[in-house]
């Protein structure tokens, strides 16, 4: 729990196992907390593998970075903690053409500061009583798809009752039993509730309502962090 903030999530593995992965986690103890949402290319198994080792790694550099380099800043630490995952997956795991896209943000919590980078990944939205501000567009390719990428940097800040949502594409992909897909647009016009934990009800209901039964197109991930 972060005072003053609702954080939630919701996942629906396509298969028993999923690619899919999404994280909130403490990076210092000043409050700064990790907000990740990733997608690794491909599903079953082998994604899922992947997935686990990926989300691990992760973890592992940033708090590293934020514990023995505790006089750098977010826009810092991220994109450093990034090149060094992306690199290892392309150096290491390269023969297995196996690459993930991100959104990785560091929240500051007292001031609602975002920092944020994106790997490619479906833009997060910013929404302030169900309207969207802006989006989170990617600052750089997927993670691991070659050594020497570089990613960018951004900062939003959230004001009180703003909220951020986060996806993978298997929401937008989702398919009606006619094959029709679910959209972004109808995603976005469903997240109007003022709770973390209502908008994620209300999107899960319009998936339900869309997708009739329809076999899982593909992994579904959510995460909503809003500031009271």
């Amino acid at each position: 729990m972060i005072p003053g903030w609702e954080i939630a999530a919701r996942f629906r593995p396509a298969r028993q196992v999923a690619g899919d992965f999404y994280d909130a986690f403490a990076l210092d103890d000043a409050g700064r907390t990790a907000l990740v949402v990733a997608d690794v290319c491909d599903k079953g198994v082998g994604a899922a593998l992947f997935m686990a080792v990926f989300r691990s790694l992760l973890r592992v550099l940033l708090r590293e970075s934020y514990a023995s380099r505790p006089g750098r800043t977010d826009a810092e630490h991220i994109p450093h903690a990034v090149r060094v995952l992306s690199d290892y997956n392309a150096n290491t795991h390269g023969s297995a053409s196996m690459f993930a896209t991100l959104f990785f943000g560091a929240l500051d919590p007292a001031t609602g500061v975002l920092t944020w980078v994106n790997a490619g990944h479906d833009a997060p939205a910013i929404l302030r009583n169900g309207a969207v501000l802006t989006r989170l567009e990617p600052t750089g390719p997927a993670v691991g798809l070659l050594p020497g990428l570089e990613f960018a940097v951004r900062s939003v800040t959230l004001e009180r009752g703003d909220m951020l949502l986060a996806f993978t594409d298997g929401v937008a992909d989702a398919r009606s039993p006619d094959g029709a897909s679910y959209g972004e647009s109808r995603l976005l016009a469903a997240a109007g509730a003022p709770s973390v934990q209502t908008v994620l009800a209300a999107i899960d209901a319009d998936l339900d309502a869309h997708t009739a039964g329809a076999e899982p197109f593909d992994d579904i991930t959510l995460l909503a962090a809003r500031r009271s």
